[in-house]
């Protein structure tokens, strides 16, 4: 006789279209009609799941996925380093679904290299995502710890059909009570009043002393 494992799956009701698998730590949102910024992140992050490239999604994005009222010039990738053929491939992909360099309507191998050779730099690049320029994506490198922690320890989103993954909650607020604007606060207050119930009290904390940032201010 074979026995198998029987999970026991916890799902938490955070609001009428967003739930939290607690055992497998996937958020599940269901969206009636999506946003330029969360179509051009799906179909980003879709490719990148396909292609095995491991990255997150970071920044200002993040609120606006779980219905923050206001809008986004882009979406913020954090991918992990990878070969120069892996990102001529994935660049491939990209432009056959619609993606192209921001600031170059080419598409060759020359145009390629010096955007990967920028990405080695630390810069960042953007792509646009059919017509238009805005929302668009921005790329970089994982270069510091905060960016590895991110796609280490990334949570997995189900938006309707598609998968995404963001930084862990945890510390996307910590950093934004770090940058420190207006709009920062207020994403970082609209995200920890929305998973207050979730959120890792002990991660939060530690993000919070590390960045030397007020956890009080979240309750304001």
């Amino acid at each position: 006789m074979i026995y198998g494992i029987v999970y026991c799956v916890t799902m938490i009701r955070i609001t009428n279209t967003i739930e939290y698998d607690e055992t497998r730590r996937i958020i599940k949102v269901r969206k009636e009609k999506l946003t330029m910024e969360d179509t051009i992140a799906l179909a980003f992050s879709r490719i990148l799941e396909k292609e095995n490239v491991r990255y997150a999604i970071v920044a200002g994005y993040v609120s606006l996925l779980f219905g923050r009222s206001r809008r986004s010039d882009d979406v913020d990738f954090i991918i992990e380093n990878i070969s120069l053929g892996k990102f001529a491939s994935l660049c491939e992909k990209l432009f056959k679904a619609g993606f192209k360099f921001l600031h170059s309507n080419e598409k060759t191998l020359e145009t390629v290299r010096m955007a990967y050779h920028s990405l080695e730099k630390g810069d960042r690049i953007r792509f646009t995502f059919g017509e238009y320029p805005i929302p668009n994506v921005e790329m970089k490198f994982a270069t510091t710890r905060l960016d590895k922690i991110s796609i280490e320890e990334s949570m997995m989103i189900h938006v309707n059909e598609d998968v995404l993954r963001i930084s862990p909650l945890e510390l996307q607020i910590a950093y934004k009570l770090y940058l420190g604007s207006e709009k920062d606060v207020e994403d970082a207050r609209f995200l920890y009043k929305l998973f207050k119930n979730i959120l890792d009290g002990e991660k939060l904390s530690k993000w919070c002393r590390l960045l030397d940032v007020n956890l009080k201010c979240l309750e304001s």
